[in-house]
């Protein structure tokens, strides 16, 4: 289930980039926050699901949807401190 995560991460975070200055990183921000909120409870749902096959099929699109939420995260956040934080930069990515 781990390589989902980071196959989609791996693939999203250089086209968020290109995209976070016409969308907006605060409105990238808060979309991404919901989305992952939105996957965990999904997440948490899935214990339902009886079939095996069906359970990791599942699971494998949960997480890569969660891939992508997190790689809006992670880009916006890195964006907002190198333009908020320019003096300080290595400091505050150091929090990440």
């Amino acid at each position: 289930m781990v390589s989902g995560w980071q196959v989609t991460f791996a693939i999203f975070s250089p086209i968020i980039g290109n995209f976070l200055a016409r969308f907006g990183r605060k409105n990238a921000l808060v979309v991404a926050v919901i989305v992952e909120i939105i996957v965990a409870f999904i997440s948490g749902l899935l214990y339902y699901v009886e079939d095996v096959d069906s359970f990791w099929w599942l699971n494998f699109g949960v997480r890569m949807v969660e891939g992508i939420a997190e790689a809006i995260v992670v880009t916006t956040v890195s964006a907002i401190i190198g333009i908020e934080f320019k003096e300080e930069i290595d400091v505050h990515m150091s929090y990440m």
